[in-house]
Parts: C-alpha cells; sequence; structure tokens
C-alpha cells in the first residue's frame, strides 16, 4: 500500500536529531509541525496540546530530558514586567534530544505514537524483518535462550541440539526435503553450548552433617598424697 503525501512528508521529521518543544507536542498529537507554521498556520489548540507542552517543558527544566534551552524575556516587550519575571521557556527555539526524549516518554508509560511507529521491542538481530537478519545467530541466541529456561538431566548441547531440530525449518537448517540438517545443528550447537567439556549437568552437592561436639572431658579425680611418713609402719618390726 503506498503512502499519500501527507504520510510522506510526517516521516521526514523522524530523520531529525532533536526537535522543538512546540514540534514534539504536535508530532504526538499525529500533526505535521509544518502545517502549523508561516502566516497561514493551523491553530495549536488542539486537545491535549497544552498539557504535552506543560509536561516536555517541566522535563526540559528538571533535566529529565537533553536539551538546549532558550528562555524569553518577556518584560523587554511588556510595560507590565520587570526584570525580576522568572523567564519563560521558549518552546519554539528550545530543543530536545530525540533519543532522550523517547527515553523519558517510556518512562512515563507513553509508548504509542509517532516516536515509537515502526520500533520494534527484539533486538534487530533477532528480527527476520531486519534487512541485516542472521538467522543462524539467531539460532544460536534462541536455542540457548531455550535451553536455559527449560533445563533437564541432559547435557546442555544435547538440549540445544534437541530444541534446534525441532525448530530448524524457522532458521533455514532445513534441505531440499524439509529434514534437519545435521552439519548446522552441530556447528550452531557448539556455539551456544555453555559447557563444552560435557557430561550431564551439574548437581549441587550437599555438605555431610556437622560432627557432634564432644563432651567436655571430665576432671579427674583428685589423687590424695600421702606422706613419707604415713608409709612408714609404726611399729617395728623387731
Amino acid at each position: 500500500m503506498m503512502q499519500d503525501e501527507d504520510e510522506i512528508a510526517l516521516s521526514y521529521w523522524r530523520l531529525a536529531e532533536e526537535l522543538s518543544v512546540r514540534e514534539i507536542a504536535l508530532l504526538i498529537l499525529g500533526h505535521d509541525p509544518e502545517k502549523f507554521e508561516g502566516a497561514g498556520r493551523q491553530s495549536t489548540g488542539q486537545r491535549g496540546y497544552k498539557a504535552l507542552v506543560n509536561s516536555l517543558s517541566a522535563a526540559v527544566r528538571r533535566e529529565s530530558v537533553l536539551s538546549r534551552r532558550v528562555y524569553l524575556r518577556l518584560y523587554s516587550n511588556n510595560p507590565d514586567g520587570t526584570e525580576d519575571d522568572p523567564p519563560i521557556l521558549d518552546i519554539d527555539e528550545t530543543k530536545i534530544e530525540i533519543e532522550s526524549l523517547i527515553t523519558w516518554l517510556k518512562s512515563r508509560g507513553h509508548t504509542t505514537g509517532f516516536f515509537f511507529e515502526g520500533a520494534s521491542s527484539v533486538e534487530p538481530y533477532l528480527d527476520p524483518k531486519n534487512e541485516r537478519y542472521p538467522p543462524k545467530l539467531a539460532a544460536v541466541v534462541k536455542a540457548w535462550l531455550a535451553a536455559g529456561d527449560a533445563p533437564t538431566s541432559q547435557p546442555p548441547k544435547q538440549q540445544i541440539i534437541k530444541w534446534l531440530r525441532e525448530n530448524a525449518v524457522h532458521f533455514g537448517l532445513t534441505d531440499d526435503d524439509g529434514k534437519p540438517m545435521d552439519t548446522a545443528i552441530e556447528s550452531i550447537a557448539t556455539v551456544a553450548n555453555w559447557a563444552p567439556k560435557g557430561g550431564a549437568p551439574k548437581t549441587k552437592i550437599e555438605p555431610p552433617p556437622a560432627l557432634p561436639k564432644p563432651s567436655p572431658a571430665k576432671p579427674k579425680a583428685a589423687v590424695q598424697k600421702r606422706s613419707f611418713l604415713e608409709d612408714l609402719d609404726s611399729e617395728a618390726p623387731f
């Protein structure tokens, strides 16, 4: 399906690395900021526009986003104003860096709309729609994840091979007859294997029970000493 001119024109805004507060608010609302510029521009009184501008301006002031801030000094054109009046953020000249804007939007729970259209939550090397998608690398990663999520008594490599054989068709690992290509699967399993030394998964060895502590030794009975004189007979034998 071909895009119309408005959709194409709107898509060019995605090339920008930074945009003004005003432009961002309009894009989030789904409007082309170009239509709101110049003498014949449309009104910016769109529902939600003021709330977005206030939120984005606060994020700039709190440094929640990376930005180049520009302030207005209304006292110069306002007869009732003074130099003590706080400056007002210029929403046309203040620019916000887009990557930090997207991070901030996510932190606020906003993950839809202009700045998220076409974005994928899948890593690019795991996304078959990506023009640089590498099926064998994806097979390595997904087999590793699958084997780790459902551990069995089998060695890790055997778990990985089993999963790859069951899912071979999704990664171009089948021959013309639709049979799994064992050589390729073996090679991928070797890369994904986290226990190259082989053997069954190690089980946790429980420490032996502690030996009972020996009872404290009883003190030996005191031996009564006898004096030399007490050992002599009281009477002489003759």
